[in-house]
């Protein structure tokens, strides 16, 4: 095997999730902590964007305010990210809960699928990896994750926790996916994304 950039790259990813993986939680909130100082206070990483999109969500809050809240926002951004790529045993959903299930059950029972609207925010991967422990298969339609092998790589990590993805490679296969999955009586996910 010949390792290129690409082929490096993915496993890469492996490594560092088997490593993230052997981490007890208090170190993963310590690593957040760090990384997010890291990205928002000295790299100052989508700063604009964060502090533009509360601006027009939260029109009351004062700049320090807004400031603590695009702070935390970061964290659990990164937080999240860690526990993604933490769980490779495929329980990235159990300690899920959700309020009034019987209304999946009741949308479910009707034989059309159910399609759940989320913001892209807090651990949706999660929420997907849980829904489809608990009723059916649940898709989530996403754009491609960086390079072609770091793609591969998070698509395989979803898999494995039972959240299937619907990739888009060209006009119109997106909504023959999601046609697809609802067809079979799944549940698709759609999550809005931050711009």
């Amino acid at each position: 095997m010949v390792f290129t950039k690409e082929v490096s790259l993915y496993y890469f990813a492996h490594v560092l999730s088997f490593f993230l993986s052997l981490l007890p939680e208090n170190m993963r909130i310590t690593l957040a902590r760090a990384l997010s100082f890291l990205m928002f206070d000295c790299l100052r990483l989508r700063r604009k964007l964060i502090f533009n999109n509360l601006r027009i969500a939260l029109k009351d809050k004062t700049d320090k305010e807004l400031e603590q809240i695009a702070r935390l926002s970061v964290f659990h951004f990164i937080l999240t990210v860690i526990e993604f790529l933490s769980e490779r045993n495929g329980s990235l959903g159990k300690n899920i809960n959700i309020e009034n299930p019987e209304i999946i059950e009741k949308a479910l029972a009707q034989g059309k699928g159910v399609i759940i609207l989320c913001i892209h925010m807090g651990s949706w991967e999660a929420m997907g990896s849980f829904m489809t422990a608990r009723f059916c298969p649940s898709y989530v339609v996403v754009k491609r994750v960086g390079s072609e092998s770091l793609n591969r790589f998070v698509l395989e990590l979803r898999q494995k926790n039972g959240f299937y993805s619907i990739l888009k490679k060209k006009k119109g296969d997106g909504f023959l996916q999601i046609k697809e999955a609802l067809s079979r009586n799944h549940i698709v996910g759609l999550v809005m994304d931050q711009s």
